[in-house]
């Protein structure tokens, strides 16, 4: 899997921009944002929803490399509905 750090500068050199201009879209300092395109610290630091704004893709994919898959999560989702339905019958006949 792609590291984060690397990935960060994927992203912000696909969406056509410099270290400078994505620092100043963050609102953050250059050297803040330097560290952490080098995979140096990103600790405790709010702005994974505006990078993920500024290049254009969702935090999932911006954290872990890839985009959620909606019909998978809506399988799983319907998945647990029904077992969670089936536990309260269960559950239920023993009342």
């Amino acid at each position: 899997m792609e590291p984060f750090h690397r990935r960060l500068r994927r992203l912000r050199e696909n969406a056509g921009l410099t270290m400078e201009a994505t620092a100043n879209r963050l609102e953050v300092p250059v050297s803040t944002y330097r560290e952490w395109e080098y995979g140096r610290d990103l600790r405790g630091h709010q702005a994974y929803v505006k990078m993920a704004h500024i290049f254009g893709v969702g935090v999932q994919e911006l954290l872990v490399g890839k985009k959620p898959n909606r019909q998978e999560i809506v399988l799983k989702l319907d998945t647990a509905i029904n077992q969670l339905k089936e536990l309260r019958a269960e559950v239920l006949s023993f009342l």
